[in-house]
């Protein structure tokens, strides 16, 4: 049976850490948080199932020559296996003039369904703000200021009715994708799963001063956060990388650096396949 950790310990030891953190280092505070600390193990460890070991400890990674960390738990799993059976409104890309064409056809697909025979208020309700809509439309053709904030007023309605529709459509079909399917709307798009991220590019040297080191480098398109890694004793010296950073943005400072002080840096992205490869070194040095 494999042993639950968090921050590479132990699961009693690091809850012992934190809540001897949050009571205090006195002898009082350190039985209660002993107590505690061996309650809730010995709850966990009752109640352990595959998943509930899975949230537990999160993604548990090995260490490659490189520094990389590769995922090995399923926290990774790649959404292509994602069954997708959620039916969605999909008015975000429709125009103004399609918005009366989307409420015809779910009028079409709910008058008279057995699948949804509770629906006929909301269904007059959508063909009243439809019928509204398609009037601001032919409106707005001679242009003007206030029949166009009109229009968006209708479409707003419009849209809020077709929002309680999607509901009532979800709690009627009981998961039934087939009859949520013939109510008009349609299912989510399958989500596109990503390859795992290449190796940042164009890592360079911004200059500044006051002791600060600032490095920039280009985004990767999917990527979660980046992993840096720095170095003061020379690129080759595989002992001397230091992790230092996991951040989101494509760019990182360090301030409160000595001087003259030359740093090396690189880094890898992660995205939801995984880890990428490490970048190239950039030199750097603190002014």
């Amino acid at each position: 049976m494999r042993s639950m950790t968090f921050c590479g310990l132990p699961l009693p030891r690091a809850l012992g850490v934190f809540l001897r953190s949050r009571l205090g280092s006195n002898t009082g505070a350190r039985c209660a948080a002993g107590t505690v600390r061996a309650r809730v193990f010995s709850v966990l460890q009752s109640q352990r199932t595959p998943w509930r070991s899975r949230l537990l400890t999160g993604a548990s990674y090995t260490s490659s020559p490189y520094c990389a960390m590769e995922p090995t738990s399923g926290l990774f799993r790649s959404k292509a296996a994602m069954k997708v059976e959620t039916i969605r409104k999909g008015t975000k890309h429709l125009t103004m003039t399609e918005m009366p064409l989307k409420a015809r056809v779910i009028l079409e697909g709910m008058r008279g369904n057995p699948h949804f025979a509770g629906a006929d208020a909301l269904l007059d309700e959508l063909e009243q703000k439809a019928a509204a809509m398609t009037a601001a439309n032919i409106a707005c053709l001679d242009g003007g200021r206030l029949v166009t904030l009109h229009r968006r007023k209708c479409r707003t309605e419009l849209e809020r009715v077709l929002d309680r529709l999607v509901g009532l459509v979800k709690a009627l079909s009981h998961g039934d994708v087939a009859i949520a399917l013939s109510s008009g709307f349609h299912l989510r798009k399958a989500p596109i799963p990503l390859p795992k991220p290449g190796p940042p590019m164009n890592l360079r040297w911004v200059l500044s001063g006051n002791g600060r080191v600032a490095v920039r480098w280009d985004p990767i398109h999917g990527t979660r956060h980046y992993v840096v890694f720095m170095n003061t004793q020379g690129p080759l010296i595989e002992e001397g990388w230091e992790l230092i950073a996991h951040c989101s943005s494509a760019k990182i400072v360090l301030s409160d650096q000595e001087p003259g002080t030359v740093i090396w840096f690189r880094l890898f992205a992660v995205n939801a396949a995984g880890c990428g490869p490490l970048s190239q070194v950039v030199r750097c040095m603190a002014h």
